[in-house]
Order: structure tokens, then sequence, then C-alpha cells
């Protein structure tokens, strides 16, 4: 899991903590799918989108751990428009693991799964 370092004295101009993070030592946790392979640079872009979002930093600044970036799939409506599957960047937080599915071309957080660990309801 990749260590997020929030330096709460230390507030951006919004009043915000300042998140230090090593975008390198975020891991790809997923298989690979052979003819759309994750680079480096798409997980960045996937990480700095979700590590933008307020929700992802609000979870990361109480505690939560980055476990990685993975391709998820979330349930959708049926007949419903537009893919239900998204890279993701996942955060381990109080026994949950929180997936914030990322529009890789509006930089976006598009949809966030949540899935309650087993042992902790």
């Amino acid at each position: 899991m990749t260590r997020v370092i929030v330096n709460a004295p230390s507030l951006s101009t919004t009043g915000t903590p300042v998140l230090l993070v090593n975008y390198s030592e975020i891991a790809y946790i997923g298989q690979q799918d052979p003819s759309d392979p994750v680079d480096e640079n798409r997980k960045n872009v996937v990480a700095r989108a979700a590590i933008a979002d307020e929700r992802v930093r609000t979870l990361l600044v109480d505690g939560g751990r980055i476990e990685g970036v993975l391709f998820q799939c979330h349930p959708t409506p049926k007949d419903s428009g537009g893919s239900a599957c998204a890279l993701a960047l996942r955060v381990l937080h109080e026994g949950s693991n929180w997936d914030f599915l990322v529009d890789e071309k509006s930089r976006e957080v598009i949809f966030v799964q949540r899935e309650v660990l087993p042992g902790r309801i």
C-alpha cells in the first residue's frame, strides 16, 4: 500500500491539507488486459484525478491508505447507456475498500463504489 503523507499544518491556498503522494509507488493491482495495457502514464492520470476529488482527500486525511489502481466495473441499471467499467483508485479506509472510478478523458471521478470487507459489518 502507498503511504500518503498528510501535512496538516501546511495548508494549500484553498485551506485544505497538503497531501504528499509518491505516484511512482502506486501499484497497478489488477489483471492487465493485453489489448488495453495500463502504463505508468495512465495509472498516474487516474491516481491524480482521483486524489483531486474531495471525497478521496477526506478519506486520506482521515488515515485511509491507497491500495492501488485497478480496472473496476460497477453495477448499472438495465438498458443504461455508457460504460460500466473504468480504471479506479482503491483506497482502504476503516475496513472498507473505496473504489473511485475515473473517466480518463475528463479526468474526473465518475462513480464511487464501496465494499465492506468481511468481518467488518
